[in-house]
């Protein structure tokens, strides 16, 4: 597929004006290290450095046919990805029809796709929520997370073991270890650590929370959850070496049975124990609670429980 950035320079007659203005638009996101992460920051780095209304019909005119909100920043093009949400960021301070018409084709084909970074158009129209052109764009992305919020495994998860969170954001992350000794730092963590992320902004697939495990060394690995690909088969690396003539590593891995997940984490920690002969200490190790989260107890009150109820 062509990069968005292909299609945009090729959008518009080479000696044209705006042909000039979108190679610099281009040229200034590239200056960039990341997509911009509040309005002032969008402000400055396209509304008062280039003329935005002059590029705005030939990008929505773009856009649409391209998709990098599919995209993994991390697997894919980062650049393509980033400025496909600078592209989304002109198009909120355009406001015009034709912009407007653009963001909700994507916010259509996201939202029927149950895209996972419809959280990040939920973000972007949100700091755009008061204009008149973005506020049905934002109301839309909005009615979808509610229609999906009861099947959210973070709420599910914190109403069943009392956890009480503020209604709209909240974000937890804890750790859990082999070592018993008091934590330091997470440079200092001796033996295996596992650490759990939720959150109560789930992503546009209904992904909420992210369970990782690792040991210092390195040779001990596994990722699951809403910042990993979908799959229906889980592993846990168990051994990491790197051969030295051909400089590859020598990886071993064992296929857990137990489908990671909060609602299934005792049953997750009981596998983990007997692959890597390891037992855990059932208490948050670290632990980190946004404002608002009342009877942070529950938690390590669930952690001892056998099981959680399904």
């Amino acid at each position: 597929m062509e990069t968005l950035r292909n299609a945009l320079i090729t959008s518009s007659c080479k000696y044209s004006k705006e042909h000039k203005e979108i190679l610099k638009f281009i040229k200034n996101i590239d200056s960039f290290l990341r997509c911009p992460k509040n309005y002032s920051e969008g402000e400055k780095r396209i509304k008062k450095s280039i003329d935005y209304t002059l590029i705005a019909k030939p990008i929505s005119s773009v856009i649409t046919n391209y998709e990098p909100i599919t995209a993994d920043p991390i697997r894919n093009d980062y650049d393509d990805f980033k400025l496909f949400y600078y592209c989304l960021y002109l198009l909120c301070f355009d406001g015009s029809e034709a912009s407007c018409k653009a963001m909700d084709d994507i916010t259509d084909k996201a939202i029927l796709n149950k895209n996972p970074n419809l959280k990040a158009l939920r973000y972007y129209f949100s700091l755009f929520k008061e204009t008149k052109a973005i506020k049905p764009l934002y109301e839309k992305v909005e009615t979808y997370f509610n229609s999906i919020s009861h099947l959210v495994e973070s709420n599910i998860w914190a109403k069943d073991i009392g956890l009480i969170v503020p209604e709209k954001s909240w974000f937890i992350e804890f750790t859990l270890g082999t070592d018993s000794t008091p934590y330091i730092a997470p440079s200092l963590e001796k033996g295996i650590i596992i650490k759990v992320s939720v959150t109560g902004k789930p992503k546009g697939n209904g992904a909420s929370w992210a369970i990782d495990i690792n040991n210092k060394e390195g040779t001990i690995y596994g990722n699951y959850g809403m910042y990993y690909d979908g799959t229906d088969v889980y592993e846990i690396v168990i051994d990491r070496k790197e051969n030295v003539s051909t400089n590859k590593a020598i990886i071993t891995t064992v296929e857990l049975t137990v489908k990671p997940s909060l609602l299934n984490f005792h049953s997750l920690l009981d596998e983990l124990e007997q692959i890597l002969k390891i037992k855990f200490v059932r208490k948050m190790r670290f632990s980190y609670f946004t404002k608002g989260i009342k009877n942070k107890k529950a938690v390590d009150k669930w952690l001892t429980m056998s099981k959680i109820k399904q």
